[in-house]
Formats: C-alpha cells, structure tokens, sequence
C-alpha cells in the first residue's frame, strides 16, 4: 500500500484486485472516501520500483464487498408489565463476514399488535442496537429484527409482558 503525506495527494489508500498487468494500487482523496457510488481517485503505478501518480481515473462502485453474515438478538430484560411504560430491551447483534461487529448499520424492526417500539435502530460501534419495547396487551411478543440493506438477514426475540399479579404462560 502506499501513502502520500503531501497535500498534492489524498492519503486514503487502499489494493483493489485487477487483471493482470493492471495497476494494483490505488489512492482515494480523503474528502471523498466514503462519498456515494461515484468518486474520482488516482492510481499509483509501480514500474521498476519507481511510482507515479497517473491522470485522474473516474470510478464507479457496482457491488460492495462488505457482506454482514450474522445477526443475533439478546432479550436483556423480560416480563414487563403491559402498562405500556415499562419496557422490555432486546439488544441486536451485527456481525460481518469475519465475525467483527458492524457498526453504523440500521436495522428495521416489527412486532405484530399494539407492541410499541422503534421503526429503525442503527448499531453501534460494537455492532450493537438496544431496542425498547412496551406493549398495554399482555401477552408474548415477536420482536423481528432485519438487516434494512438485506432483509435475507434477520433474527426474532420473544418478549413478555405481564398483568400485575399474573404470570403468562408460552
């Protein structure tokens, strides 16, 4: 990989598999990094160990390689009284192919009746979302949580939510 200090050059780097006889390298401008499906960069060319920054070459991202491969969700508290005040908390875990958390992805959430709770929730730098739910019909609640990028990946968690005084029985 290499890197560029000067103010000339971006020095946001990164390797990019080509064919073969194709320059392999490549530098992103630092204010454009993480900017939308298009951005311009330039390609940094080792020939006989010398490097040369080429023209600007105009890009375009047809496919992500990220691929979040696991979603988990964790009831952390149960049993609240169907007041709705008290909540129950569910918390979701993202995970991407390498088993890492995945942070900053959102994830679309529903539960059937009058449960009330989040529309979206976003994780955090631990992969992790914290979803409140309450309810003022006792009963068990299917919380359904999705991957809003790739709803193929999703996870449910059952939550219940008491009368004063009354257990509910699954």
């Amino acid at each position: 990989m290499y890197f560029f200090s000067t103010t000339d050059f971006p020095i946001v780097s990164f390797i990019i598999q080509t064919l073969p006889g194709l320059p392999r390298s490549f530098l992103l401008p630092a204010s454009i990094a993480t900017v939308g499906p298009h951005f311009t960069f330039y390609v940094v060319e080792n020939w006989l160990g010398n490097s040369i920054v080429s023209d600007r070459v105009d890009f375009q991202i047809v496919q992500s390689l990220q691929t979040n491969n696991l979603l988990t969700a964790t009831v952390l508290a149960n049993n609240a009284l169907a007041d709705g005040v008290s909540t129950n908390i569910v918390r979701a875990t993202l995970y991407d192919a390498y088993g890492y958390p995945s942070a900053g992805q959102v994830l679309r959430l529903t539960a059937p009746g009058q449960a009330q709770h989040p529309q979206f929730v976003v994780t955090d730098i631990t992969g992790n979302a914290v979803i409140p739910i309450t309810n003022t019909v006792p009963g068990v609640v299917t919380l359904n949580i999705y991957l809003e990028t790739d709803p193929a990946i999703n996870t449910s968690a059952q939550v219940v939510f008491t009368v004063s005084g009354q257990t509910i029985c699954r």
